[in-house]
């Protein structure tokens, strides 16, 4: 059985993030300018497993629900590309 654990994977995220958070803190004090970010999302290579549909729809959208009330700032665009054709299950 696939598992993923919640609360690593949420620290994970954050730790990922702050890691952004302070590049761009590093930038815009350089260049004066507010910076952000554009997030690529590729899903090239997913396959359909419903035995995660569990995960995609408990600690991975929780993750990205958390990102993006912390961290609406930093996002200027979040693009996905290579979506499969079942992604209106998943998304």
């Amino acid at each position: 059985m696939k598992s993923i654990q919640p609360t690593e994977y949420l620290h994970q995220k954050f730790r990922i993030f702050e890691k952004i958070l302070a590049m761009i803190m590093e930038m815009e004090a350089k260049t004066g300018v507010q910076c952000s970010i554009l997030y690529v999302f590729d899903l090239d290579g997913l396959s359909f497993d419903p035995s995660l549909l569990g995960i995609l729809s408990g600690p991975f959208r929780v993750s990205w629900q958390c990102v993006g009330l912390h961290y609406r700032e930093l996002i200027d665009k979040f693009v996905v590309i290579n979506t499969p054709s079942y992604i209106n299950v998943l998304w």
